[in-house]
């Protein structure tokens, strides 16, 4: 991906509370050609602020976090109304969890840590498969 285009170019809310996991999925979709604008957050208060600052391409969030968790950021970026597209990115979240939060329908679901398909298997993804249906999924939420 260009860097360069502005499909490329994202403005990411990331509800997370550690910096080191913020700077792991920074790095990885600056690895993938995105071209990033961020800011990290851990509390609904800070959250209302941020929405309120600037519009954002998408929200990634950690799933539980001390003073907040994914399903209240849904719920309260829902709340406020708006429709951003929202990522919960968790190397911690049980399946029977996992499976409860996709059930409520509003969000997609990414296991952080686990890229350990390999080519063998039915399920890998090639990295420009990856790639391209990750484009895909920007432009179409951008529609």
């Amino acid at each position: 991906m260009d860097a360069a285009d502005p499909i490329n170019r994202l403005r990411v809310l990331i509800v997370e509370d550690s910096e080191h996991d913020m700077e792991l999925l920074l790095w990885q979709l600056r690895r993938e050609g995105f071209d990033i604008s961020a800011r990290r957050l851990d509390t609904a208060d800070a959250m209302r602020d941020a929405l309120q600052d600037q519009p954002w391409d998408v929200v990634l969030s950690d799933y539980s976090m001390p003073q907040f968790s994914a399903t209240a950021a849904l719920s309260l970026l829902r709340q406020l109304g708006f429709d951003t597209p929202f990522i919960i990115v968790s190397g911690t979240i049980g399946e029977e969890t996992a499976i409860a939060a996709l059930k409520a329908g509003d969000y997609v679901f990414i296991q952080f840590g686990h890229n350990d398909e390999v080519p063998a298997k039915k399920s890998y993804t090639t990295p420009d498969d990856f790639k391209a249906n990750l484009k895909r999924f920007i432009l179409e939420t951008r529609a």
